[in-house]
């Protein structure tokens, strides 16, 4: 019911193709010699899709079929090899962006934090406030940030990064880290501590030690420090060298 007859040799032009009760019998338009019946209704055949391509490009009849599915199998596979280095990174010369000076002084020559006297109390830069197992502990003169402090590494030899360490110096280094970030803790009280083992600019291994503060007594309150908050000027010399005092009573018996 509601179904015409097809003529067997083709959908022809003007043919009536499906009667619907209440509508107008749709027609095919143009010949339909190369349409035949799919799953889905018409589709063309190979030579007509062929001459209703773009010159040059590939029909879905012409285009190769996809590979078989290959199952994984541990033979095949691969460790992921690591990125392409730059060649500038390993040339002879300094890496662009890096300190002139900054591959000699990682190799240890020339490199002013070996040069620095760890027998005196005031280098310039900082008062020693202990001289740990290997690595001694300065309260900072510059900065805003009060409780800055920098442990360098003593040598020798020359380190620049804690993996230059044997596993004895690597573990008396945290432990000297440790004993002055405890004694920062109960000096200052501050809501946390930030570690930073950087040398970025002075490839000689050192740590910066910042107490971190509650309320507006903190320069970035949640977030990193700026470095011009440690960088840029001066702490007061008098609470300077009071802090230092009370902070080398406590690291004492560390």
């Amino acid at each position: 019911m509601g179904r015409t007859r097809r003529s067997p040799r083709s959908l022809g032009a003007g043919r009536t193709v499906r009667a619907v009760p209440g509508r107008p019998p749709r027609q095919l338009r143009g010949p339909a010699r190369h349409l035949r019946r799919g799953p889905e209704g018409p589709v063309l055949d190979a030579a007509s899709a062929r001459r209703r391509a773009p010159a040059g490009a590939m029909t879905a009849l012409q285009a190769p079929p996809p590979p078989p599915h290959q199952p994984h199998s541990k033979k095949e596979f691969r460790v992921p090899q690591p990125p392409t280095v730059h060649p500038q990174a390993v040339s002879p010369g300094v890496p662009v962006g890096w300190p002139e000076t900054f591959l000699r002084h990682r190799a240890g020559d020339g490199c002013p934090m070996c040069a620095n006297d760890y027998s005196a109390d005031d280098i310039g830069w900082g008062l020693v406030l202990r001289r740990g197992e290997v690595a001694n502990a300065y309260l900072w003169r510059s900065g805003r940030l009060r409780g800055y402090c920098v442990l360098i590494h003593r040598g020798a030899p020359h380190a620049a990064e804690p993996t230059d360490l044997s596993e004895a110096d690597a573990a008396a280094y945290w432990r000297d880290t440790l004993a002055l970030g405890r004694a920062l803790t109960a000096f200052y009280k501050p809501i946390k501590l930030n570690f930073s083992t950087l040398g970025n600019v002075v490839p000689h291994l050192h740590s910066h030690v910042c107490p971190r503060y509650a309320g507006d007594t903190d320069p970035a309150p949640g977030g990193p420090l700026p470095w011009d908050v440690l960088d840029n000027g001066r702490q007061d010399e008098a609470q300077l060298q009071a802090d230092a005092a009370a902070l080398r009573e406590l690291l004492e018996d560390a």
